[in-house]
């Protein structure tokens, strides 16, 4: 199975560094998500896999062969458009052989190939229809089948289900990994959409300023980001400014103790830091108590309580920064409101430090 290989990648438009010296390495059968904000550079990388953009530096390697050179058309590659790209003339099953017809293939081998993939793809049966027959889900499924009538060694997705509203969404990334893992092809996915990552990614790399912050499993990149724009971009968290003595930060005349995420000798005493915890690690002090060793708790004030069904989020101001926590109702045994004092432990094991930017 063909093991993609990105190379020292970069790519100007004019002045504007799009992608800037990347590289990655995708093992054979996973699916990456190339995760980041809008311009970050995400389907420019994308493109320039799919052979639609030519890197100024760098190669892209596919089981070892140098694609860089090579017309898309050449490359093996699978690719689903954002907008899907359908023909609206043609009838879904001519849509999802498209590529079969341009390349001679039989007109019975043709619609044997579409009723396969149609399967597939949960539609069996439509092939007769119009594209202007079909839900939007439908579309988009029709938009896979299409990229996978040839078998390709690689199969690329542009934010596959933005235009999809949220439920819809949620299911057809369900569909989506369910089938990536079925044909077991390698497979990069552009998002810009957390939760769509976390859900169908073996490995998410996150994007930035058209380089690379970070790549790795899912879990390992909400738990262990390196960076502070990881940590700020990837899920919820709490994000605030302190300043590093050395051993742990300064908060005002409060001390915490962190996890710092910078090299050796990278922080020096002095420094300022971002400190960051995510919302579901803050722990509320049912006792209220404050002992004089009682490392990393901090007493506040609720300013802000709102439930969202299976968890209840409260905004607590404890004077340096608000801190957001969300925790299940069953376990705090009394109605947390607006107005009541509390006390908050931020675990050191994960408060991370990270340098200011």
């Amino acid at each position: 199975m063909p093991q993609l290989k990105i190379e020292g990648v970069t790519k100007r438009f004019g002045s504007f560094v799009a992608l800037d010296d990347v590289c990655l390495n995708i093992p054979a059968g996973n699916l990456l998500c190339l995760l980041g904000p809008s311009g970050c550079g995400k389907t420019t990388l994308l493109r320039i896999i799919a052979g639609l953009e030519f890197s100024d530096t760098g190669s892209v390697e596919l089981d070892g062969e140098d694609l860089s050179l090579l017309p898309s058309h050449r490359r093996g590659i699978g690719m689903v458009f954002q907008s899907h790209a359908l023909f609206p003339h043609l009838s879904v099953g001519q849509n999802v052989t498209y590529s079969l017809q341009i390349a001679g293939v039989d007109k019975s081998e043709q619609a044997k190939r579409a009723e396969e993939l149609l399967e597939m793809i949960r539609l069996p049966g439509i092939s007769e229809k119009r594209i202007s027959q079909l839900s939007g889900g439908q579309r988009q499924r029709v938009a896979v089948a299409r990229a996978l009538a040839r078998d390709p060694n690689i199969f690329l997705l542009d934010e596959p289900t933005s235009a999809l509203d949220a439920n819809l969404r949620e299911t057809m990334q369900i569909e989506l990994r369910r089938l990536q893992q079925e044909l077991n092809v390698t497979t990069i996915v552009v998002t810009h959409d957390q939760s769509e990552a976390m859900t169908l990614a073996d490995l998410i790399a996150v994007m930035h300023n058209g380089a690379i912050e970070q790549i790795g499993p899912p879990l390992e990149i909400y738990d262990q980001p390196r960076t502070a724009f990881v940590a700020d971009f990837i899920g919820q968290t709490n994000m605030f400014s302190a300043v590093w003595n050395g051993k742990c930060v300064e908060i005002g005349d409060d001390t915490l103790h962190t996890k710092s995420m910078a090299g050796n000798g990278e922080l020096q005493q002095g420094d300022e830091v971002k400190v960051s915890i995510r919302r579901e690690r803050v722990e509320i002090c049912e006792d209220q108590g404050m002992e004089t060793d009682n490392q990393n708790c901090f007493s506040g004030t609720i300013s802000f309580v709102r439930n969202i069904g299976s968890l209840i989020e409260i905004h607590t101001d404890c004077g340096f920064t608000t801190i957001v926590h969300t925790y299940s109702p069953q376990n705090v045994s009394s109605a947390l409101k607006a107005g009541d004092s509390i006390v908050l432990r931020l675990p050191e094991a994960y408060c991370l430090t990270y340098p200011a930017q």
